[in-house]
Formats: C-alpha cells, structure tokens, sequence
C-alpha cells in the first residue's frame, strides 16, 4: 500500500503526496507516474514536484492555499 511504502521515507506524508499532486497538475497518467517516481525514490518525487529544497514549507503552504 503507497500509504506504508511513504512512511518508510521518513518524510512527511504531506509533503510526498502535495509532490505527488503538484507533478500530475490534474491529470491521472501524471499522477500515477509521480507514484512510480516515488516508489522508486521518493527524494527525486520532493525534488520534481518543488519540494525538495530548504524552502519547501513556504512552496507547500503555497500549493495548498485556496485558489
């Protein structure tokens, strides 16, 4: 289950799947291949969906806010 396999990155669910959301910008097939991505390592999924730098508390509030 992908739920179990992100709890063994250590990192903050939220923070994965927001990765997850951001890359797929809407679109099931993007979706699913951020999923892959993350499986296979979930530090290039942070990386590729702007999350993965010091600053990515502020890009993640930024993603979430409402629109």
């Amino acid at each position: 289950m992908l739920a179990t396999e992100l709890e063994r990155s250590h990192e903050d669910p939220e923070r994965l799947l927001t990765a997850a959301l951001v890359i797929a910008d809407g679109d099931v097939n993007r979706f699913r291949s951020a999923i892959r991505l993350a499986r296979t390592d979930w530090r290039d999924l942070l990386v590729a969906g702007g999350l993965g730098h010091p600053d990515w508390p502020q890009v993640l509030d930024e993603e979430l806010k409402p629109r």
